[in-house]
């Protein structure tokens, strides 16, 4: 998946312009981000007002020292 994004403070939207499944291709996929200490926390889908769908996904990325 690849395309253009925009951030504003912990709001990520991406505009898909590629992806392997081309039914993704023109869509948005927005994420909460969060990062505490050495860690990124991703939360997503999240809804045009940035509210999380009811089953949505946590992603978490630790820097290896």
């Amino acid at each position: 998946m690849g395309g253009t994004y925009t951030l504003e403070g912990n709001k990520y939207m991406e505009n898909v312009i590629y992806h392997a499944n081309k039914e993704y291709v023109g869509t948005k996929v927005r994420l909460l981000l969060e990062i505490r200490n050495d860690t990124l926390t991703q939360s997503y889908p999240a809804d045009e007002n940035w509210k999380l769908s009811v089953k949505y996904s946590i992603e978490k990325y630790v820097r290896v020292k």
